[in-house]
């Protein structure tokens, strides 16, 4: 089994802390389709009981991450590349919906740190880190993510974008792709700070492979 390491480990609730890092590694394939996870085992790799492990394991399941057999296994829930067909457009559609109805409150503090992001993506692509920018993809949707104020969608979001980075680290890795993901976020930036929202939703709906804004 993977290494997760304890270092990891941010400050909250200890369930929260194991569902962080088996969601990270399962996100970025390091736990890959089909590998069995042992409670046991990942609450000793990461200095936790038993009860937290088993926590978040049943909120990955939950999530169609983790599948269980109750007494033969828990493992990393298998993947095919053919799933990006139903993941990828209904992701995108509720995504473009939710950075639309964020735009109106995404300030210049918001937007210095988008750009910050985006920053890092491309140098990540320049430099090939393909893991790093999608990190860095990762961070930038997450200044707009949590500007929206509507909790259902969220939690359907944060499922869906879970599969979306599972097969995303698992069968695409274009560089293409991540550079016009790079230069798409910085074109949104740039209406965003011109006050140009019209604009701002069309770039998201292109970035999400959607149709027109709405009139």
């Amino acid at each position: 089994m993977a290494k997760l390491g304890r270092a990891a480990l941010p400050r909250v609730s200890a369930a929260e802390q194991v569902y962080r890092v088996l969601r990270e590694k399962i996100e970025d394939g390091s736990l890959a389709p089909g590998e069995h996870l042992a409670d046991g085992e990942l609450a000793e790799e990461l200095g936790v009981s038993r009860t937290p492990v088993r926590e978040a394991l049943r909120r990955l399941v939950d999530q169609g991450a983790v599948e269980t057999v109750p007494g033969r296994y828990t493992r990393v829930a298998a993947l095919d590349e053919t799933e990006g067909a139903k993941v990828f457009p209904l992701h995108a559609l509720l995504y473009g919906f939710a950075t639309e109805s964020a735009l109106e409150t995404l300030d210049n503090t918001d937007l210095t740190e988008m750009t910050a992001y985006n920053e890092r993506m491309r140098i990540a692509v320049g430099e090939g880190d393909l893991e790093a920018a999608r990190e860095a993809d990762r961070q930038w949707h997450g200044v707009v993510l949590r500007r929206v104020d509507n909790p259902y969608l969220s939690l359907l979001l944060d499922t869906l974008s879970l599969h979306s980075r599972r097969l995303e680290a698992l069968y695409f890795q274009d560089s293409r792709r991540a550079r016009d993901s790079y230069r798409q976020h910085a074109d949104i930036i740039a209406a965003l700070r011109q006050g140009d929202r019209a604009a701002a939703c069309a770039l998201v709906r292109a970035n999400t492979g959607q149709g027109p804004c709405p009139r």
